[in-house]
């Protein structure tokens, strides 16, 4: 069954215009039907209005058209360059932990690099960004603006992970219906390219839901194509998640626990904290563990 995405639970739209990305879009396709038009009815009157005309004035056309389109591709390859490069800048403060500056230069990068292929990438990323900030109702409004936007010019892989992302954040928040209402298709839209990220959003609602042995057979089920294709913060998530599983679970043993713990450590105390900041129990298990940031104020 086609799932139609606006059938689907949807937040309010981020209040910028620039981090929609339907707005870069009807700039451009207005540009074409505007530009488009003029220049073709130039050329007809330069062609004579139908009548035969010389073999000079056809070559002024041909040549015009094709310095035009010449112009284009420079201009297309030079916003590549740059917004590679723009890119990844902010994707460094990211690695560095500086997440407020990263969440900064995305939302740049999203006003610069306005075309159709770049802008969902930029708030794509800033909404990753901002989850990872605990910002979960913001980073939800980003991903379903992703999400919602189709166009075929988007990039494959923001293409196959949006849905996701937008299941994660509403699973993140404890709004299990409406996670579970973009499932299929979050699991739709990464079997386009056969990432696991749909694992992710799937994992958080079986925890939330306490279906630790699912969860765990899932992920034992699928740990070598999760391993294979996920990295950073999305298979972070989910070692961390089993290994809250397996604790929960009654017939675990200790060496398991460890096994899982040892796996779902984050490199350094509260960097997962954003997973909990609307949910609780999680937040204390990872209080238990030592893996939580310490205390304002403590030694």
């Amino acid at each position: 069954m086609t799932v139609r995405l606006f059938d689907l639970p949807l937040p309010p739209p981020p209040d910028e215009p620039h981090l929609r990305p339907g707005t870069a879009d009807v700039r451009r396709r207005l540009v074409l039907w505007v530009g488009l038009p003029a220049i073709l009815s130039v050329a007809y009157a330069l062609a004579g209005g139908g009548q035969q005309v010389s073999g000079t004035v056809v070559l002024f056309i041909v040549g015009g058209f094709a310095a035009l389109a010449a112009g284009l591709v420079l201009l297309s390859a030079r916003d590549l360059r740059e917004f590679t490069r723009a890119n990844a800048a902010a994707s460094t403060l990211v690695f560095e932990g500086k997440l407020v500056q990263a969440c900064a230069a995305f939302e740049a990068n999203a006003r610069r690099f306005r075309a159709p292929a770049l802008h969902p990438l930029s708030v794509y990323n800033l909404a990753d960004t901002e989850l990872m900030r605990s910002n979960q109702r913001r980073a939800l409004s980003l991903a379903a603006a992703v999400a919602t936007h189709d166009s075929p010019l988007r990039s494959p892989q923001i293409a196959a992970s949006a849905p996701s992302l937008v299941a994660a954040c509403y699973a993140l928040l404890g709004e299990l219906e409406s996670a579970k209402a973009w499932m299929p298709e979050a699991h739709r839209a990464a079997a386009t390219t056969a990432i696991e990220v749909a694992r992710v959003p799937e994992a958080i609602i079986a925890c939330r839901e306490g279906r630790w042995a699912d969860m765990v057979r899932t992920y034992a089920e699928r740990r070598r194509a999760i391993e294979a294709t996920l990295a950073g913060e999305d298979l972070r998530t989910l070692r961390l998640l089993r290994a809250y599983a397996v604790f929960r679970l009654p017939t675990a043993t200790e060496v398991e626990k460890a096994e899982a713990l040892m796996a779902g450590r984050p490199g350094a105390p509260g960097e997962c904290d954003h997973l909990c900041a609307s949910w609780p129990e999680l937040a204390q298990f990872l209080r238990s563990q030592g893996m939580a940031a310490p205390a304002a104020g403590a030694t």
